[in-house]
């Protein structure tokens, strides 16, 4: 994952691991647990600035208060190593929480990760709407409505770790904030291996951007 900040100097190139679980979230029982384990760059993240103000405070407040006698990057406690939210999975659709810890807090203000499967097709199209309230820390600054709109525009034929997958498809998002300006994203989406890429262009000229390097199955 590289989080590209709006100048164009690359913050953070990290590495990111999903992990799919049929468990019940239990903050809602109808979506099932994702697990996101972060492998943070422990040297750039002091220079991130968060866009919730009352989180840009806490981190401050904790980077100059250290564990007495340790000084490992471990002792700055505003940061996340792992994150667990939920996913809803069915025979038509794709839908999960994306992660939003850290700097990845900028997601709050994106499309969340969807696919309509039978909308799969040149010139497909689907939108979704959330209402984003309080959070924790406070997220005041993100709180509003957002509104989504997905358009399927190309198909594709992509070399991924030596195989040629020919299931997949370009799409294009909108997302549009009642209170900020709006972000875009692009997927490549293919139907067998899942999202190869992700980049997005947030409200600010922030950029993140992910790619697909492995997939591993659970017992193997």
């Amino acid at each position: 994952m590289a989080f590209i900040q709006s100048n164009g100097d690359t913050l953070t190139n990290e590495k990111l691991v999903m992990l799919g679980k049929d468990k019940e979230w239990k903050y809602q029982k109808t979506q099932t647990l994702i697990e996101y384990k972060y492998f943070p760059d422990t040297v750039n993240l002091k220079r991130y600035i968060d866009p919730r103000v009352a989180y840009q405070e806490r981190k401050i407040k904790n980077i100059k208060k250290k564990t007495k006698g340790k000084r490992g990057w471990d002792n700055y406690t505003w940061i996340d190593n792992h994150e667990i939210t939920g996913k809803v999975i069915t025979d038509s659709s794709f839908w999960i929480h994306p992660p939003r810890s850290n700097q990845y807090a900028y997601h709050y203000m994106n499309a969340y990760t969807e696919i309509n499967f039978n909308q799969l097709s040149l010139g497909g199209a689907w939108k979704s709407n959330l209402i984003i309230m309080r959070g924790m820390p406070s997220n005041k600054e993100f709180i509003g409505t957002k509104n989504d709109v997905f358009k399927v525009t190309e198909k594709l034929s992509i070399d991924f770790n030596g195989k040629i997958l020919t299931d997949c498809w370009r799409i294009e998002i909108t997302s549009k904030h009642n209170k900020q300006e709006k972000t875009t994203a692009e997927f490549i989406f293919s139907e067998t291996h899942g999202f190869l890429k992700m980049d997005y262009l947030f409200y600010d000229g922030v950029r993140i951007n992910y790619v697909l390097k492995d997939i591993l199955v659970s017992g193997k």
